[in-house]
């Protein structure tokens, strides 16, 4: 955490007239002194968790012609388990159960972040989310989460702080795993 507040230090010094936002979970800002101000943003709705996994599996219907929509009862099966629906309140876990679910049913899907995280990513690694084979990865989940935060790191280094295609990407994970 130090070296990250001093490199975001680093880059509102060297652009002073840039706003800079720093985003993190709740739990990473007691370990933090930015001297900013802080915004903390509100959690989905049901009605807004209940509309993105609707509208997710009419997608997911759509793409795959005589396939009725899971969307309906995976917003149900969310909304009525309390684990679920705590991790749905965040869009980007909502979404991950989504697609999750595409590959299991919902009494199955993870009811912890930290497993529903390693899920997606074993999914992704596993070239699951295409529709043409995957690049070589490498297979082993804790080492490649371990390299993610330096690849990251080097990549913004190196200038590339925007979006980075999945062949370097998995190059820098390879160096480092």
């Amino acid at each position: 955490v130090p070296a990250m507040t001093a490199a975001i230090d680093a880059l509102a010094r060297a652009y002073p007239r840039a706003r800079v936002i720093v985003t993190t979970r709740p739990a990473s800002l007691d370990q933090v002194a930015l001297g900013a101000d802080r915004f903390q943003l509100e959690g989905l709705s049901d009605q807004a968790i209940e509309g993105l996994l609707r509208r997710w599996g009419a997608r997911l219907a759509r793409a795959r012609p005589g396939t009725p929509s899971a969307g309906p009862r995976l917003a149900a099966a969310v909304l009525t388990s309390p684990p679920h629906h705590d991790l749905a309140a965040n869009p980007l876990f909502a979404t991950f159960l989504a697609l999750l679910h595409d590959h299991a049913p919902a009494a199955e899907l993870p009811e912890q972040r930290v497993t529903l995280c390693q899920r997606v990513l074993e999914r992704a690694l596993a070239g699951e989310h295409r529709t043409a084979p995957a690049p070589a990865a490498p297979r082993d989940v804790a080492a490649v989460i371990a390299a993610l935060g330096p690849t990251a790191f080097a990549a913004i280094a190196n200038g590339r702080d925007g979006a980075v295609a999945a062949t370097p990407l998995l190059a820098g994970v390879a160096h480092r795993t």
